[in-house]
């Protein structure tokens, strides 16, 4: 069975997915750097589980501890459908922001990288980034079209290397 823990409150501008499996000892460090951002965004959190450990209790154990909403979708063995991609779609699906940004729950994805993204959607720019450190998934893609107004900006080429693309995607967003 699937168990959704989803309290709500306003209007939100930003929704973040992190799909997580075991990841119990990263959940409030995470959240913690989260509350560290200066942001304009209204913002919710949204882990789409798949741990057999205590995550799910964790995630609920903080849902009142920080200023925006945290949100909870457990995947109970057998109900885990799509793996990563599933629970990345199950939480996109659960979400109630204008934008949405996945986060790894292994904390590989800075979230202090947050605002300049929020700042440049709501420029009117988009980006589109599928980060992974499975080879045979960063292989997929061999660039990163950068868009604004609805036209390709710009073009970044798939170094294979998170850090080096994403400063390459910034430089050319600034």
């Amino acid at each position: 069975k699937v168990e959704y823990d989803l309290p709500a409150s306003g209007d939100i501008d930003l929704s973040l997915i992190v799909p997580t499996r075991d990841e119990a000892p990263n959940v409030q460090a995470l959240l913690n750097r989260i509350a560290g951002i200066e942001s304009s965004a209204t913002t919710e959190v949204i882990f789409v589980d798949d741990s057999d450990d205590d995550t799910p209790q964790i995630v609920r154990s903080c849902q009142n501890a920080y200023d925006f909403d945290i949100r909870l979708v457990h995947r109970t063995q057998g109900n885990r459908t799509g793996g990563l991609g599933g629970a990345v779609i199950d939480g996109i699906a659960a979400s109630r922001g204008e934008f949405v940004c996945i986060l790894d729950g292994d904390l590989q994805h800075p979230p202090e990288r947050i605002p300049s993204m929020w700042d440049l959607a709501r420029s009117g720019k988009a980006i589109l980034l599928i980060s992974s450190d499975m080879p045979e998934m960063v292989r997929l893609a061999d660039r990163i079209l950068i868009m604004r107004e609805g036209r390709i900006d710009a073009e970044v080429q798939n170094s294979r290397d998170y850090q080096e693309m994403s400063e390459s995607i910034m430089q050319v967003l600034a």
